[in-house]
């Protein structure tokens, strides 16, 4: 029996599905925002700032300046930016100068230090807009209540389309698409650094392995400067147009790395369903704190040809963000503070560190997320301490409490027991009855006199798994009430005790109990005589 060759198609969708995550719909909460964002025209190239309050797109619909149906530059102002679901419920066109006769799109935004914006946008070359002859890049300024003449970027533009800019936080580094001779495939992702000296940008570079022989467009740099976001129509996607998400080896092993071409990028990861479909979906742009991306979409069930949608980001596609790490080092079960050197890494960055008493044995080390470290910890009289923190989990919350706990490096007999040994004042030996309540880690409790022993750990039980972190966690209550002397109890913890055995703890450890002495009033008492007064 043989397969069909429509079997033989249905079999390989189904298994380049299975390479590609699928994010639950209640976990995605994909929105199509609807009117005024969507029309039954065009809407394309989503950007929205990185405090999700404006959001820049390009559309053809009615309300262009130039004729009906020519593609402008829009925006929308989300009325409830910072405080929950988006709300777009107006939008305006950009206007002149920036809008132009021709087709106007592709934008991507930068605060100035001022306050102000700079976006970089594409243009076609026209009578009233110089560029050559294909897709220009194009810079425009917004002072003082409107937006700059746009000039073009004459470092970047070619012959070739230059189109779908993204500009760092920074300002230091700007990415586009290009069909330019010197690419990998139809259409790929190119950078320029900016130049300090010469106040201009550098000689564009193409962006290397996360380009391949199809066509990478719609770049967009996240804030963190490190994590990139783009649309390819590579293989083993969902169908067309797919989104993807890498980041910067170079930046990410050190975020002021001059060069973010230095060691290339992390391997591509789709972001799977629902955020791609069987059509083309593009131009991710993703909020500062990562939790919301926005794209567009030519999918079964919109509104126009390409419609805007909104959706929670997957946790493996989080940007890259800093994360405050704090904690103590200590012992494992009683939890007492232990000096340690501690060094943290993650390929090339190291982070070392010593705690100490005058800082209270803490530390606090600023760490990236989407990262594994290594840690590496040591004190003496204690295990070495190995560990890996994926700090992938620290999100969106950035400041971490994480306690290092530490095992003594001693070894511990198959029984140990507690011998009580009680005296007076003057150091003479006592035969007391004394009642112990061992309350942790595990409740027992019994009678013993001064001389004889308690079990603390035996060669049966439970606690030789661990057997010297269950030491650590022992915490007793003992109490007398011996004839001719004071009520006495004390409760204490036994973890001091193992202080004194730094390399092997006995089978019998002793405490001594000073008994003290019944208190008198002082007074004596008078027996009554019957009779007269004297």
């Amino acid at each position: 029996m043989g397969f069909s060759i429509s079997a033989l198609v249905a079999f390989a969708t189904i298994a380049v599905l299975l390479m590609v995550p699928v994010t639950p719909p209640e976990r995605a909460k994909l929105v199509h925002p609807g009117e005024p964002l969507n029309t039954p025209e065009s809407d394309y190239t989503p950007y929205i700032t990185p405090d999700e309050r404006y959001l820049f797109f390009q559309s053809n619909r009615e309300g262009a300046v130039g004729e009906p149906g020519d593609f402008d530059l829009w925006y929308s102002v989300n009325s409830n930016a910072g405080r929950g679901e988006p709300i777009f419920d107006k939008v305006a066109n950009v206007g002149l100068p920036v809008n132009s006769p021709s087709l106007d799109g592709h934008p991507a935004l930068r605060r100035l230090p001022d306050g102000s914006y700079e976006m970089y946008f594409a243009s076609f070359a026209s009578e009233a807009r110089t560029g050559l002859g294909m897709t220009n890049l194009y810079r425009t300024v917004w002072q003082k209540g409107r937006w700059s003449e746009p000039l073009p970027v004459v470092e970047i533009n070619t012959d070739f389309h230059d189109r779908m800019p993204s500009v760092s936080q920074d300002g230091r580094l700007l990415f586009f698409s290009s069909d330019r001779p010197g690419g990998r495939g139809a259409d790929d992702i190119w950078v320029s650094v900016w130049d300090e000296v010469r106040q201009q940008w550098g000689q564009p570079q193409n962006a290397g392995n996360v380009n391949t022989a199809a066509s990478e467009i719609t770049p967009t740099l996240h804030s963190d400067g490190i994590t990139l976001y783009f649309a390819s129509n590579r293989k083993g996607g969902v169908g067309g147009f797919d989104l993807y998400v890498t980041r910067s080896l170079a930046r990410f092993d050190n975020p002021n790395h001059p060069d973010i071409l230095a060691r290339g990028w992390t391997a591509p990861a789709n972001l799977g369903k629902p955020y791609n479909s069987d059509l083309d979906d593009e131009y991710p742009s993703v909020t500062s704190n990562g939790k919301r991306v926005y794209f567009t979409s030519n999918r079964i069930g919109g509104r126009g040809s390409y419609d805007i949608y909104h959706a929670l980001l997957p946790d493996f596609a989080r940007p890259v963000s800093p994360v405050r790490l704090a904690g103590k080092t200590l012992l494992a079960g009683s939890l007492r503070p232990v000096p340690a050197e501690v060094v943290l890494s993650a390929g090339p960055v190291r982070a070392a560190f010593t705690t100490e008493a005058k800082s209270g044995y803490a530390f606090s080390v600023e760490l990236l997320n989407q990262r594994r470290y290594q840690i590496s910890a040591h004190a003496p009289g204690y295990r070495l301490l190995e560990a890996e923190l994926d700090t992938s989990t620290f999100f969106p919350d950035t400041n971490q409490e994480w306690n290092l706990l530490f095992v003594r490096d001693v070894k511990i007999p198959a029984s140990v027991s507690l011998l009580l040994r009680c005296l007076d004042k003057e150091q003479n030996p006592l035969s007391a009855e004394l009642n112990y309540r061992i309350m942790a880690p595990q409740q027992r409790s019994g009678k013993v006199r001064c001389g004889e022993k308690i079990l603390l750990l035996g060669p049966t039980s439970a606690s030789r798994d661990n057997p010297a972190v269950f030491l650590e966690l022992l915490q007793i209550e003992l109490k007398s009430n011996p004839k001719g002397f004071a009520p006495w109890r004390e409760t204490f913890a036994l973890s001091p005790l193992w202080d004194a055995y730094p390399q092997q703890i006995p089978e019998v450890v002793e405490k001594t109990i000073v008994l003290e002495p019944r208190r008198t009033s002082g007074k004596t008492k008078t027996k009554k005589t019957k009779g007269k007064r004297p």
